[in-house]
Parts: C-alpha cells; structure tokens; sequence
C-alpha cells in the first residue's frame, strides 16, 4: 500500500540522466540560493552540477490561497499545473520559440484527492523582466518593436500565454527576448479568425500591467510611444508571416491597443 505524501517525477532526458531527489531539496535550495516570489508561486534559483536552474513551487492566488495555499484537486497526473507546463515548455523550445527548457517537474500526492506541485527549469543567464529594465532606463524603439514582434511570433504558433505581464518578458545581456511562467497556458487555434479574442485579450493585460506598474513607479521610462511602437512591431510581424488574415479580418479588434491610456 502507497503511503502519502509520495511523489511522481517526470524528467527531461536530454538535461538529466536521472533524477536525484536532492534536485528538489527546497529547504537546502532556499538556503544557498536566492528565493523570490514569481506570479501566484514562488521560485528559488540555484546550481547544479554547475548549471543555474529555478524551482518554481506552484501556490493559489485570490480568496482559495487564503485557506489552501499549495493543495490542488488531483485528477489524472496529465492534469496536473506543473505537468501541463513542463509539457508546453517542451513543445514550444521544440517549436524553436525562446522559453526555458524544462528539466523536471514533481507531483506530491498529499492525498489520494490532492497534490502539491515543483518544476525546475533553466535559468535564462544574465537576464531581467522587463519591469526591472524599465525601472532603470528607457527601451529604444528597436527593442520595443523586438517585443512586439515576439509575442506576434507566440501568437502565430497559436501560443496563448496565461499572464502575459510585464514581469514575464526577459531581456537577456545580449539582448535575446523570452517569455517566462508558462503555467495556465496552451497551444490553441491559431486561426485569425478564432485567435483573435484570446491574442487580443494577451496584448491588452500587457498593456494594462504596465500602466499598473507605471503607476506604482515613477521612474518607470513606460510612455505610449513606446506602446505604439510595440503594436506596430506586432501587426508587422503579423503581416509578414504571411496572415492576410489578420491584416484583413481582424484589424479593428487589435486598433485599440495602439494607444495607452496613461
């Protein structure tokens, strides 16, 4: 007879061979290396075998993290949060698309009804959200249109992203873009047509985390030429990857979003 809490680990062969289960140590990790809060969870960074990684502990967010902070109801390990984001993190670096590689994930089945999950995943080296870059200097039009044209690059593989937020963007020192905290998120239709009410609904809580965060900190360099600039990158890209589509069917939706109201 299984006793609980047990666990179910899912590795990616091409980063490990096996599986210690030091890798999920949480309590050495937190130790050595730098803790943080990410999104609803939190992340802890640390080495191995030389190699800098993150083990994000998934947690609720709203009224539910008030009274079960890191329970889940389990039905079926291919269900599970960390499951489901170690696996579209594998489909999308397949995909060719500049996201961290998953290394392993893990389901603690607290009950036979309930887990708790981990996912450990490459850090992207040398590399800060976009809030923090933004906190410190201004982005030139360049770099704003580079944006654009990554999340329209997301879009055009039908890549809809859960919380698509200032703090989920990273630019690295050589200045490669990736998008970050897969967790809620999918490969969905990418038909213009059916795409354009989710691909819409990604660019306005963009736009909406960073006036939030503009709000929050005055020496944010956020404006809305920059925003403009970010817009005209995507619907460029868009048009360019060939989406006659989009260009002709669905145009009046993303309009909108070429102005931020600050």
């Amino acid at each position: 007879m299984i006793g609980f809490p047990h666990s179910k680990i899912l590795i990616n062969p091409e980063l490990v061979s096996a599986m210690p289960e030091t890798l999920f140590d949480y309590g050495s990790h937190h130790a050595e290396g730098k803790y943080a809060k990410a999104g609803r969870g939190t992340i802890v960074r640390f080495q191995h075998q030389n190699q800098p990684l993150i083990l994000k502990t998934y947690k609720r967010g709203g009224l539910p993290g008030c009274f079960i902070r890191e329970s889940y109801f389990y039905n079926g390990i291919e269900n599970t949060r960390m499951w489901q984001e170690f696996r579209l993190l594998q489909a999308l670096h397949g995909l060719g698309l500049p996201v961290p590689r998953p290394v392993a994930a893990r389901c603690v089945m607290m009950t036979p009804l309930t887990y708790r999950g981990e996912l450990i995943m490459e850090e992207i080296a040398e590399s800060k959200t976009l809030v923090d870059v933004l906190a410190e200097q201004p982005l030139s039009p360049e770099a704003w249109s580079r944006i654009g044209r990554l999340i329209a690059e997301f879009h055009h593989h039908g890549v809809y992203h859960g919380d698509l937020n200032a703090s989920n963007i990273l630019l690295s020192k050589d200045g490669s873009l990736y998008l970050i905290d897969f967790d809620k998120s999918a490969i969905r239709n990418s038909c213009p047509v059916q795409a354009k009410d989710w691909q819409a609904s990604n660019l306005w809580r963009l736009q909406r985390s960073l006036l939030k965060f503009a709000r929050r900190l005055e020496s944010l360099h956020f404006n809305n030429d920059g925003w403009q600039v970010l817009m005209q990158g995507y619907i460029k890209a868009r048009q360019r990857l060939g989406e006659t589509a989009f260009a002709c069917i669905i145009m009046e939706d993303f309009i909108p979003l070429l102005s931020a109201v600050m």
